[in-house]
């Protein structure tokens, strides 16, 4: 099976879900190693706003089954060659490193050979890489406070009526 049909399928299933705004930060399929069991084989790593908000499990079946949907039966040659599906949160080094030195959209890049953060890619298929605005990490703004005195409580005089 080419890779082609497989980035077909990928690309119409990203595409489906850019229609209900539900939009990929990154969408990549990195070969498998080479072996008898998985020759021609992709992991496919999803990364998304998102799908931060979802447990790994739940991105992955709404992934799969929106797939299942676009190519028709899961028994096709694109889901067959997906050996598993990776959701990476948004805020990962790699994810960043990735969108900050490459911008794609409704198309595709390969790479052969290429170094980023420290990962060498090599056959690895770019379909979608694009920045967030949103900080990576949210963190509460520090101030200093000056020290200030607690109140003592008197105690209350009982009351006395004349």
């Amino acid at each position: 099976m080419d890779s082609q049909t497989l980035v077909a399928a990928v690309k119409a299933t990203v595409a489906t879900f850019k229609r209900n705004k539900r939009p990929f930060n990154l969408v990549m399929l990195i070969p498998v190693d080479s072996g008898v069991l998985y020759e021609h084989k992709f992991t496919l790593l999803l990364s998304a706003l998102w799908l931060d908000k979802l447990s790994p499990r739940e991105a992955t079946a709404l992934f799969i089954k929106r797939m299942i949907d676009e190519t028709g039966t899961s028994h096709s040659p694109a889901m067959q060659s997906v050996a598993r599906v990776s959701i990476v949160n948004t805020s990962d080094p790699l994810v960043r490193a990735i969108t900050t030195a490459f911008a794609v959209s409704n198309s595709d890049m390969t790479f052969e050979n290429v170094v980023v953060n420290g990962l060498q890619l090599n056959g690895v298929i770019l379909l979608e890489s694009s920045r967030t605005d949103a900080p990576a990490v949210k963190m509460r703004k520090h101030t200093t406070k000056k020290a200030s005195k607690p109140k003592s409580k008197k105690p209350k005089r009982p009351r006395v009526d004349r």
